[in-house]
């Protein structure tokens, strides 16, 4: 699957307002995304991670974006 910077950020944005629903936690263990700006493929665990640091009280981790 090919997607977008910033669409990978409405895969793994925990905010259930900017988010598509998708949680890739439930993807296989060898799921992987290619995202057109990045130079390697992202993994699931890539992805966990991410919406784990969306968690976190640091605002200087801000992956994609604001759309608004």
């Amino acid at each position: 699957m090919m997607i977008s910077f910033n669409e990978l950020y409405f895969v793994t944005s925990p905010n259930p307002q900017k988010t598509w629903g998708i949680d890739p936690k439930k993807f296989p263990d060898d799921f992987i995304i290619v995202a057109k700006q990045l130079r390697s493929p992202i993994t699931k665990d890539m992805m966990v991670n991410m919406r784990n640091a969306e968690l976190k009280p640091f605002s200087f981790i801000a992956l994609g974006t604001e759309i608004n």
